[in-house]
């Protein structure tokens, strides 16, 4: 049989519940912060950096304005999941072997 929590002890759960309610709302913030901090220095960086997935296409999660003029292009053009491949290796033999590694 269990025993019924007393007042106190009820009392007391909730201002552990709420300490760690409090803890993890300060974590989430430091992350959203930490976020916008990451993203600025990459938005502002003097290279192209992307963060894509290639299966089963091309798709990007990120991408800073200076990756598509790197290339030529444009996002909105880099938008077609085989443009990638097309913009970044323009000889058609060796895109198809880096495809077929990728």
């Amino acid at each position: 049989m269990s025993k019924k929590a007393t007042y106190e002890e009820l009392e007391q759960r909730i201002k552990e519940l709420e300490a760690k309610a409090a803890a993890s709302k300060l974590a989430t913030e430091a992350l959203k912060h930490r976020e916008v901090f990451i993203k600025s220095v990459m938005d502002n960086l003097p290279i192209g950096i992307a963060v894509n997935s290639v299966d089963p296409a091309v798709k990007f999660e990120y991408m800073n304005d200076n990756f598509p003029n790197y290339y030529r292009t444009t996002k909105e053009a880099l938008a077609d999941p085989d443009a990638f491949w097309d913009f970044v290796y323009e000889e058609p033999e060796f895109r198809e072997e880096i495809k077929k590694r990728v």
